[in-house]
């Protein structure tokens, strides 16, 4: 069961890249054209078995689609606040994120009016997606998370209760 796959083989060797999957870091030395994380599964896996026997799972989801860029404030091209963190491109309508207060991103006359950035979850900071992901991933459906949400000079705490992935982005 492949888990992660990667083609930015330029990034796979640094222990301090903060795009790579804290479960990757360090593992690559060398050059690659891509990389790859897989999980073995055997018949006698007990998830296999509830999985055989038509239990239902799914993944834990908050509802937005990452705009590809964790924003980080010593950058210096973006003003998005003071703490760093993946930037929410857009809200999928109906979704935990939306119900919550979840923006997405503005632009206007090409320029970015407002985003909103999370930098935490249950006062765990998430500067990178690969941090929010780990963070999420180890909920579960119908959980209650309290997200940490900054949207430029204001920081404010929202709960959200996590969908499922498969009901969320069907």
């Amino acid at each position: 069961v492949v888990s992660f796959i990667s083609f930015m083989p330029d990034t796979l060797g640094s222990d301090t890249d903060r795009n790579i999957p804290p479960f990757l870091r360090g593992t690559v030395t060398e050059r690659r054209d891509f990389a790859a994380y897989a999980v073995p599964v055997s018949s006698t896996n007990d998830m296999i078995a509830r999985l055989r026997m038509g239990e239902q799972r799914d993944i834990p989801v908050m509802g937005f689609s990452w705009a590809r860029v964790d924003y980080a404030p010593r950058d210096g091209r973006l003003q998005l606040g003071e703490r760093p963190g993946p930037v929410v491109e857009s809200v999928q309508p109906g979704s935990p994120a939306e119900r919550a207060g979840i923006e997405s991103l503005q632009v206007v006359d090409g320029e970015l009016a407002s985003a909103d950035v999370i930098v935490a979850i249950d006062n765990e900071a998430t500067e990178t997606f690969f941090e929010l992901l780990e963070v999420i991933y180890l909920k579960g459906v119908g959980e209650t998370v309290v997200v940490t949400v900054q949207r430029g000079d204001e920081t404010f705490k929202l709960r959200l209760e996590l969908g499922a992935k498969s009901q969320v982005f069907n």
